[in-house]
């Protein structure tokens, strides 16, 4: 039986930190771009689909007239809601979560990022 050799955690973080690939700025460029496509993608997927689903199984208020019940809005609205909250905690390591343009010219803007890596948000 062989004896069992401890390796400490600091040989084992090195070790990580040596097989951890790196990317190029292109690159990284191209994994945030193509994260916050995904990410809007499945934002918008998720959230017209509880649109769609609320709005087909819900009942009209009154008469033809009247639109929908206020549940069903709410019902609405928290799908977009959770479906922005999920995906912004799924994507933002990838892109900074930021799955609105006019936000990501705005941070670009203040100089919080460079222009580069918001050119491709």
């Amino acid at each position: 039986m062989a004896p069992k050799v401890e390796i400490d955690s600091d040989a084992r973080h090195v070790e990580r930190q040596r097989r951890r690939i790196t990317l190029t700025p292109m690159e990284t460029h191209l994994v945030a771009t193509v994260g916050e496509f995904v990410g809007t993608f499945l934002f918008l997927f998720f959230a017209y689909a509880g649109n769609l689903m609320a709005a087909s199984r819900a009942p009209t208020a009154g008469s033809s007239t009247d639109g929908m019940r206020s549940d069903t809005i709410i019902f609405i609205a928290l799908a977009y809601s959770f479906s922005l909250l999920v995906n912004v905690w799924a994507f933002y390591r990838i892109s900074g979560g930021l799955f609105n343009p006019a936000v990501s010219f705005l941070v670009s803007y203040q100089g919080t990022f460079g222009s580069t890596t918001s050119t491709s948000r």
